[in-house]
């Protein structure tokens, strides 16, 4: 189904009426909204990985190096990270979270977890599992360059067997 422009908007604006009240810290989790995007994404690496490099960060937030240092280092001055020398090689500087910043990370996943539960208690399994192909579809939609074709998947035929 193809949607015009203002059939496209008018399901945004409906969409951010409906949702607007997440990106108020108040309504939301607090912590996200204390950091910028590349900051906590940086953050959610690190606490991954364990440790990482700086080239890992600034391809992982799809950003130029020297941006990804000025990220580690705001996050670095705020205490939630600490740059150190990789024990497999001396030239190569690693980041891993510092206490504060690992407590940090878990009270955002005890907080985000809290929500989503909330959501999950009134959803039946198939629903969950609508949500979820729907989502992971518009994921591979989004995540194709605008103008290539995204290929849809084949329908499958169900057989069944008449005794």
């Amino acid at each position: 189904m193809e949607y015009d422009i203002s059939s496209a908007e008018q399901l945004i604006f409906q969409v951010l009426d409906q949702c607007h009240f997440m990106f108020f810290p108040n309504q939301w989790i607090d912590f996200s909204m204390d950091y910028s995007k590349n900051e906590l994404l940086a953050l959610l690496l690190i606490y991954r990985k364990g440790e990482t490099n700086m080239t890992d960060v600034a391809d992982y937030i799809k950003s130029p190096l020297n941006t990804a240092t000025g990220v580690i280092g705001r996050l670095e001055k705020r205490g939630m990270v600490k740059r150190q020398r990789s024990e497999q090689d001396k030239r190569v500087m690693t980041v891993v979270l510092s206490q504060e910043g690992r407590d940090a990370v878990k009270q955002f996943f005890r907080e985000v977890n809290q929500r989503f539960s909330q959501v999950l208690e009134v959803l039946s399994a198939e629903e969950i599992s609508a949500v979820l192909q729907v989502l992971q579809k518009a994921i591979t939609v989004l995540n194709t360059e605008p103008g290539n074709a995204v290929e849809k998947p084949e329908k499958s035929i169900k057989k069944i067997t008449i005794t």
